[in-house]
């Protein structure tokens, strides 16, 4: 993918603020927004492959399913995680719902 091809996603599609992609904005931070974005659609996508299927069904009478990228990382995202990125992510949570439990007291 190409910088103006990011641009476009994150800033075009996703609305992110220019000034932040431009000058604040890490490559880490891209992946995960970029992969955020992906997720976001992914419901959208289900349904019309229920949809497409069911077509197909009452059409054929034979049973179809596209493949979409996801259905293979849904079975492999635990073994891409490492225990000690789990804890990390894990303590993290706790320490943001401290903040929000404690902006809540106020």
């Amino acid at each position: 993918m190409t910088a103006h091809e990011l641009y476009e996603r994150i800033v075009g599609e996703g609305g992110l603020s220019p000034e932040y992609f431009m000058h604040r904005m890490t490559v880490a931070e891209a992946i995960s927004y970029l992969r955020g974005q992906d997720r976001r659609h992914r419901q959208g996508w289900e349904q019309t492959r229920l949809l497409g299927g069911l077509v197909h069904k009452v059409l054929t009478g034979a049973d179809w399913e596209p493949p979409f990228p996801w259905d293979k990382e849904s079975k492999k995202v635990e073994d891409d995680i490492s225990a000690e990125e789990m804890r990390g992510l894990r303590a993290l949570a706790r320490h943001v719902e401290a903040a929000f439990n404690q902006k809540g007291n106020l």
